[in-house]
């Protein structure tokens, strides 16, 4: 027999827990993002399902007039809500990580599924295949509801694998903590799915949710709010504390958006952020597997290969003209975006990180006198820029 004054404490600690992590990421929820808008959806969802949990057990077996359909309603909604909200767990992994809403797409499949999924479990309410509410207006979970339980198992398994593909393509710090979210997850499903009248895998779901969103804001330190690139201050954390900078020879690319003073007095401050992000975007999707784009400072980013070929690192300069050109070609902007760029090597303890900069800025800046020199840049600002601090 359930008790219901446990199920009903859990699940107000599951709410509570929702709104203190709500409160507490008010300011950063502010910024209106797609991760975290998902973010914000996650949570309210959590606090629903924790509240239709709760009711679905206060009905159970209750003989008021309305009692049969708050179950019904309770529990179809509690086994809508665990593919869906897995489905937004996936995104909201992708996103973090790629800052890209054109990769959201190869969800559509995810997304699809997830729609038949609602499609089969609304027509549980006529067929009674998932499970039903009896005579009695009692609950009963028939075999059939065991799958359903299984796939939000599967899409965080996409997400287990979204996480580790990043990491083999970029490197980086592990700021994404994948597994305090699994570990807990598996938990509460694993507990509730296998003993009926158990009721923690919402309260569960909504700890995972709040210690992945404690361990994120590690990652403000070491992220550019305006680009979603990496900041100079993970530049230096690569050389100081990585085996990047500790070992082997590894390519720089440093680049340098030409004329974009010209772009801010032209169009606005406002038109020259969206030119640094659309840099951005172009590095991020066209940079070669196992590389990092930093914005270094203003108008100028760094690419870090983890590869010592020159070939290879002349290969990738290429590759990222071509689709800044590709960019172009769109006409979607009011500007063109013109790239000047300096290729260098780092040896680990042969080039200090001082040199390699160095050397990097002067060949970039050699890039651009030639653009100068050929007519190719109109605005004459032939003087050598100097680092300015990390914006």
């Amino acid at each position: 027999m359930p008790n219901l004054e446990s199920i009903i404490i859990t699940n107000c600690i599951g709410i509570a827990v929702v709104i203190l992590t709500l409160v507490s990421s008010v300011e950063t929820r502010r910024s209106k993002t797609p991760d975290t808008r998902l973010l914000t959806v996650m949570l309210l969802m959590i606090a629903l399902s924790c509240f239709m949990e709760a009711l679905s057990y206060i009905v159970d077996g209750k003989t008021w007039s309305s009692a049969r359909a708050l179950g019904m309603l309770s529990n179809t909604w509690l086994y809508l809500s665990n593919p869906t909200f897995a489905a937004i767990w996936c995104l909201y992994v992708d996103y973090r990580m790629y800052q890209s809403l054109n990769r959201l797409k190869r969800f559509r499949p995810l997304l699809m599924l997830t729609g038949f999924i609602w499609l089969t479990i609304i027509g549980n309410i006529f067929g009674g295949y998932l499970f039903i509410i009896d005579e009695q207006n009692f609950y009963h979970r028939l075999p059939l509801a065991y799958v359903y339980f299984a796939i939000p198992f599967l899409y965080v398994g996409i997400s287990i694998a979204d996480v580790y593909g990043y990491k083999r393509r970029h490197g980086g710090l592990s700021f994404f903590p994948i597994w305090v979210f699994v570990i807990l997850f598996m938990i509460g499903c694993i507990i509730q799915a296998s003993f009926y009248g158990i009721s923690v895998a919402w309260c569960c779901l909504a700890l995972a949710v709040a210690g992945v969103y404690m361990s994120l804001q590690n990652q403000l330190l070491y992220h550019d709010p305006l680009t979603g690139l990496y900041n100079r201050y993970y530049l230096n954390y690569m050389f100081s504390s990585t085996a990047w900078g500790r070992s082997g020879t590894h390519a720089g690319i440093m680049l340098d958006v030409d004329e974009f003073k010209s772009i801010n007095d032209r169009f606005g401050h406002s038109v020259g952020d969206l030119a640094l992000r659309d840099t951005a975007d172009i590095l991020k999707e066209n940079i070669p597997d196992n590389s990092i784009a930093i914005r270094y400072a203003g108008d100028e980013f760094i690419v870090l290969m983890r590869t010592g070929d020159p070939e290879e690192a002349e290969a990738a300069a290429r590759n990222i003209q071509n689709a800044v050109q590709a960019f172009n070609g769109q006409n979607k902007r009011v500007f063109q975006l013109s790239l000047s760029m300096g290729l260098a090597f780092y040896q680990a303890g042969v080039t200090s990180q001082d040199r390699f900069l160095e050397e990097m800025d002067q060949l970039m800046y050699k890039d651009k006198q030639k653009k100068y020199e050929g007519g190719s840049l109109s605005e004459r600002r032939r003087e050598r820029k100097q680092p300015s601090s990390t914006e």
